[in-house]
């Protein structure tokens, strides 16, 4: 029995996201500049020429990626209750990233990886990509850090240490969780981070 119209665009869809899924991985692992669209037709098991049919060129496959990236990681940043102490917001943006590196699909580790990490690709990335995913959780980090320390909950110093400090930690986690199991890959209880901002007595 020949397929519905229906059934045709789902195995389109099903096909496009695989395709993005796999060139999601490989950005955030090689980079964009050393990803070719024979890698994605690999890792994707298309045939080279079904890219071409979905996406007219790595740049377009980059762009797709990124736009996806981006609402999934503005959804998560603004599932926050910033309305609380700064402290209890810090705690649940952990809590969240650090849950979110376990799911699978969408690979959520390869997102934060990958988005932690554009600035390093500055030079090599399409223009214009808007990698202001990446920059709103460096500024939404430091900002409650800021306020955690005007309000005597957080230990002074500089603000932006701390931030690298738990940016580089994001940024370790999300690589761990790339290459493991994401059944017995573990993340850190947030407090043990929060530790090291909070006042004894706050804690």
């Amino acid at each position: 029995m020949p397929r519905t119209s229906k059934q045709l665009e789902q195995i389109k869809l099903k096909r496009k996201n695989k395709i993005l899924d796999t060139s999601l991985k490989l950005f955030a692992i090689k980079g964009y500049k050393a990803v070719s669209i024979d890698d994605i037709a690999k890792a994707s098991g298309c045939a080279h020429s079904l890219i071409y049919h979905y996406f007219p060129s790595k740049e377009e496959v980059f762009r797709q990626v990124m736009r996806n990236i981006r609402s999934i990681m503005i959804e998560l940043i603004d599932s926050v209750d910033y309305s609380k102490k700064p402290s209890e917001c810090l705690h649940e943006l952990l809590k969240k990233l650090f849950d979110s590196l376990k799911i699978k699909k969408p690979d959520m580790a390869a997102i934060i990886f990958l988005v932690l990490n554009l600035h390093l690709q500055d030079e090599v990335i399409p223009k214009p990509i808007n990698p202001d995913v990446e920059h709103r959780i460096w500024h939404v980090v430091l900002n409650l850090v800021k306020k955690g320390q005007q309000s005597g909950e957080f230990y002074d110093g500089n603000p932006e240490e701390f931030t690298i400090a738990i940016v580089t930690m994001l940024q370790g986690l999300a690589t761990k969780a790339m290459n493991m199991d994401k059944e017995v890959f573990i993340t850190p209880d947030p407090k043990i981070v929060m530790n090291m901002l909070l006042r004894k007595e706050q804690r």
